[in-house]
């Protein structure tokens, strides 16, 4: 996946999710709906920083490595490393928004 189709994945996945919350807010009685709010903002914070993290580029040119093979050998490795690490980190802040929904919502 290029950089251009995980920032369209990861934008769906958060507005989805964000629908959801505000679906399941709305229809639910005696929701909290300050909290709903907020974790609702949380997903989109998530959203934003993954996307923006997701703009980062190789700091090294071809010029620099001995051969165009090792030279994509450390190019691969890099972003394989920054897209493994926006993706705990957007699904760590996910997880926790979700968290918080469940205790905005009555306990029956």
């Amino acid at each position: 996946m290029n950089k251009r189709d995980y920032k369209k994945a990861v934008t769906a996945m958060g507005s989805g999710i964000c629908v959801e919350m505000f679906n399941i807010g709305m229809s639910t009685a005696d929701s909290d709906m300050n909290m709903t709010n907020d974790c609702m903002n949380e997903v989109w914070k998530a959203m934003d920083d993954a996307r923006n993290k997701a703009n980062t580029f190789f700091g090294k040119g071809r010029k620099e490595f001995a051969t165009a093979k090792e030279y994509n050998k450390e190019k691969r490795r890099f972003f394989k490393t920054l897209f493994n690490g926006i993706s705990t980190d957007f699904s760590t802040s996910i997880d926790e928004a979700l968290k918080r929904f469940n205790q905005a919502m009555p306990k029956k």
